[in-house]
């Protein structure tokens, strides 16, 4: 499950690049072909979406990793920060209760 630091990270990736894109004048539909990807692949990492690639940052980042070279932008300084964070904080950090009036009744 994706914590709410990894989707705006996720989010914050997907914003540079989008920007980068733009101001280079990439085409979404060519830049999408030689990725070997979908528009909808490329328009999901732009916008950040982590449910995209199996609730995974890791799988978006290496996705995002690609998009980011074949446009010639730096994604590094954004990944690196994200992943050092995310070691260092203990998992219940981001864990949020589900109230009772939400569950399920027997």
């Amino acid at each position: 499950m994706a914590t709410i630091q990894e989707i705006k990270v996720a989010k914050s990736i997907g914003k540079r690049l989008r920007q980068s894109r733009e101001n280079g004048g990439f085409n979404l539909a060519i830049l999408a072909s030689n990725l070997n990807m979908s528009v909808l692949g490329i328009v999901s990492i732009e916008d950040g979406n982590i449910f995209s690639f199996e609730k995974s940052l890791p799988q978006y980042i290496q996705a995002a990793n690609l998009y980011a070279q074949e446009i010639e932008t730096d994604i590094s300084d954004l990944c690196a920060a994200t992943i050092n964070h995310i070691k260092d904080t203990p998992s219940r950090e981001w864990d949020i209760p589900i109230p009772n009036f939400l569950k399920k009744r027997a």
